[in-house]
């Protein structure tokens, strides 16, 4: 966003790191660089794949679609053998730590993708609106409730989704679409009446 566009909506001189890209009435747009994310991949169905799980996480693995949280981590099945974890970089630190320790008794494959990835939160009463426009889901809270998650496409290009209230969603992109994304939902949030 330009910077005498920023002034125009009123959020001063801001960029993609302060987390706030941008605000329009009833929708508001940030990206989240202070999360990292976990790619975790194991066989759901393997009771030391679980038990490693629960050990790390301290938590069940989620069904599929699913989303759970364990303290400061939210924790997503999105295949039948994979899950995405996100977290502030501290907590994931910390996980990567706990998981390097535990080597030989973990039962699952972690690897650290925060680098390669765009994490945005879209929130407000208008946010199902711009996703329902951008992909081939049905966005409503009946169909796509609280704690929910999926891979699909969004704007074309592959994406996670997932539902963090009644108003709030996280998408996750490759970093390099990270711009097409942002200047996508701006576009779309400019043409809510």
């Amino acid at each position: 966003m330009q910077p005498d566009m920023q002034a125009q909506l009123g959020l001063g001189a801001l960029s993609m790191t302060d987390g706030c890209v941008s605000k329009k009435p009833g929708c508001l747009l940030r990206q989240r660089p202070d999360l990292g994310l976990l790619a975790v991949q194991g066989d759901a169905g393997d009771a030391g794949f679980q038990a490693s799980f629960e050990r790390l996480f301290a938590v069940m693995p989620p069904d599929a679609g699913q989303v759970a949280d364990s303290g400061p981590l939210s924790i997503a099945r999105v295949a039948r053998c994979e899950y995405l974890i996100c977290g502030r970089h501290a907590h994931i630190a910390d996980l990567k730590a706990r998981e390097h320790t535990s080597r030989g008794d973990v039962s699952c494959w972690i690897l650290d993708i925060t680098h390669g990835q765009a994490i945005f939160d879209l929130e407000g009463h208008r946010a199902h609106d711009i996703l329902a426009a951008s992909c081939g889901l049905d966005m409503r809270l009946g169909a796509f409730p609280v704690a929910s998650a999926t891979r699909t496409r969004f704007a074309h290009i592959p994406a996670y989704i997932e539902r963090r209230g009644l108003e709030g969603f996280r998408l996750v992109v490759e970093r390099p679409l990270a711009v097409y994304i942002r200047d996508w939902i701006e576009t779309g949030m400019d043409a809510l009446r």
